[in-house]
């Protein structure tokens, strides 16, 4: 994990972004009355008769209306997967750009996952497939209505496991202040 953001204390609702220049998963998740509900989620596609650039600005434009909407305390994005196709990991890279400029453009420090982390908050197994980390977010939060895609379930996912995470770390820093001679 790799994130300096706001006080973890104050941290309950958060954007979870699944980079892809084809369909930007996306949710927003809170947590309140001790679950976790998710208030939208979704993906942002485009296409690709659809130049790049125009195709990154939508994504954009579209991530940055759900932080004026939704007003989160975080943005917790997967990062990159190293992968044998070089192309694909540099497409990903510039979506991902798209979601550090959002986050700085709403004074949002974002935060970082790597892929096995997020299965491994999510289903307590870093190597899961897509089915069981679906299975689990289904289970693990209060949704209104069935995610349409992979895209918006791994952004569920990717939320789920910063909320954890920034609640474990936050107890571990209390613990050890509590700890302290």
């Amino acid at each position: 994990m790799r994130c300096r953001g706001t006080p973890l204390a104050v941290q309950r609702r958060v954007l979870g972004i699944d980079p892809s220049l084809s369909a930007t998963g996306y949710a927003v998740l809170e947590e309140a009355g001790g679950g976790l509900h998710a208030l939208v989620h979704g993906a942002v596609r485009t296409t690709t008769a659809t130049p790049r650039a125009s195709r990154l600005l939508a994504i954009h434009d579209e991530l940055l209306n759900l932080v004026r909407t939704w007003n989160p305390t975080a943005i917790a994005v997967e990062s990159p997967f190293v992968a044998e196709n070089v192309r694909s990991a540099m497409v990903i890279g510039e979506v991902r750009a798209v979601v550090l400029i959002t986050a700085a453009s709403a004074n949002i420090e974002p935060c970082e996952y790597s892929p096995a982390e997020i299965k491994q908050v999510v289903t307590g197994y870093g190597r899961s497939d897509k089915q069981q980390v679906q299975d689990m977010v289904r289970r693990q939060v209060t949704l209104d209505s069935e995610p349409t895609s992979f895209d918006a379930v791994d952004a569920i996912a990717v939320a789920i496991c910063h909320l954890v995470s920034s609640s474990r770390k936050a107890a571990l820093g209390r613990l050890a202040g509590s700890q302290a001679p």
